[in-house]
């Protein structure tokens, strides 16, 4: 008699996807570890800002210094460029660098215009009260790879593809009824141990049924399934469940919860998301019509994107999908773009842990030193990120 109960995998179909491992890390200013508390706000807010506005084009790891001015190490902007040097510490009306980013008179406007916008007060406040600070700067001209190069990421086991493993072999063949239960026998032979008894039907209905839908097995369907001594019928109890609506609501939550849902945006006010239910329902939906989990993604990711190629009737669908990128943490109350850096900061994070199970969010300083992933991965990915306009929430 076998072990388990029928083996019905060929009923639901869950594609892998290949993940895709980023290049290789490029040389970037290091912070020493154990930083001192004066030393947050460079961390939070002033790093993050030179190298997303500065370090294009001020940067000994890329070979751009333009006008001879490096910004991505201390020793760089205390060196100072072709106009001498371009921070004072304690001064910030002495300082070029803040000058320049301020627009004032005599001195060459930075970010140029082709470089993108200017710079917000709420930056340029920033970058004044870290000089008037003292402007503490941890970081050290070190050129380093990540932690991790892409040769290394390629033979690392959780960036390996998977391969099939070959079954152990058991003494007693009698007892499986498909691969998994080898596995489950020869565990149990290791250890001297025996199978539990087999359940019986009643107990095998309410198990699946648990399983698949969250929810009992009603008098009516306990009946049927007991009544039913076909040789198919427990394939027939798993396709009915696999169709219900409960399915996709029993499963779909776990994937919701991966993907941070709420309907609301969290933050002081806790303001309703709008549409957010929609995103819900669609991943509800998804489940239900067992769609592959590449495309799963993909969707999810680039829908709106994928929606312009598409038939115009999936058009509301995929770009419904994207919800996934929007239903985080809000940090602000109002379109306010002096927020919006953290808004896609908590995006990315999410979409790293989520789909590639890596801490992106490591990146936005400094090269990963665990996994290859560099600031400039991360800088390229916020920048398609920040192409995005999202509603915010209560308005």
């Amino acid at each position: 008699m076998a072990f388990s109960a029928p083996d019905c995998s060929n009923r639901r179909s869950l594609c892998g996807f290949a993940l895709v491992v980023v290049g290789l890390a490029i040389a970037v200013g290091a912070a020493k570890p154990g930083l001192a508390a004066e030393d947050d706000l460079f961390e939070s807010r002033i790093r993050p800002l030179l190298v997303a506005r500065c370090q294009g084009c001020h940067a000994t790891a890329t070979g751009k210094t333009s006008g001879g001015l490096a910004l991505d190490s201390r020793q760089g902007w205390q060196t100072g460029g072709d106009s001498g040097a371009a921070i004072v510490p304690g001064d910030s009306d002495a300082s070029l660098l803040l000058r320049a980013v301020q627009g004032a008179d005599g001195v060459a406007a930075m970010p140029p215009e082709d470089a993108g916008p200017a710079l917000t007060p709420s930056e340029i406040d920033d970058l004044a009260a870290w000089i008037s600070s003292g402007a503490a700067d941890p970081r050290v001209l070190e050129a380093r790879l990540g932690g991790m190069t892409r040769e290394a990421a390629g033979s690392w086991w959780s960036f390996a593809r998977p391969v099939a493993a070959t079954p152990p072999a058991i003494s007693d063949s009698g007892l499986v009824a498909n691969d998994i239960d080898h596995f489950i026998v020869a565990g149990l032979e290791a250890r001297g141990l025996k199978p539990a008894a087999l359940a019986d039907r009643r107990t095998l209905l309410r198990r699946v049924t648990l399983d698949l839908t969250g929810l009992p097995p009603t008098p009516a369907e306990i009946r049927d399934f007991l009544d039913d001594t076909g040789p198919d019928a427990w394939e027939r109890v798993v396709d009915r469940l696999l169709a219900a609506s409960a399915y996709g609501e029993r499963w779909g939550r776990h994937w919701l919860d991966v993907a941070r849902y709420a309907d609301t945006a969290g933050d002081g006010a806790d303001y309703p998301v709008r549409e957010a239910g929609s995103y819900r329902d669609w991943v509800i939906r998804a489940f239900n019509a067992d769609i592959p989990y590449d495309e799963f993604l993909a969707r999810q990711i680039a829908g709106d994107i994928l929606a312009r190629e598409a038939p115009p009737g999936d058009y509301a669908d995929l770009v419904t999908a994207t919800g996934f990128l929007a239903v985080g943490k809000r940090y602000g109350y109002a379109p306010n773009t002096d927020f919006q850096h953290l808004d896609f900061a908590d995006c990315i994070d999410s979409l790293g842990r989520s789909v590639l199970g890596l801490s992106l969010g490591c990146a936005r300083c400094h090269d990963h030193k665990y996994d290859p992933v560099s600031a400039s991965d991360y800088y390229a990915l916020y920048g398609i990120l920040q192409s995005t306009t999202w509603a915010f929430p209560g308005g």
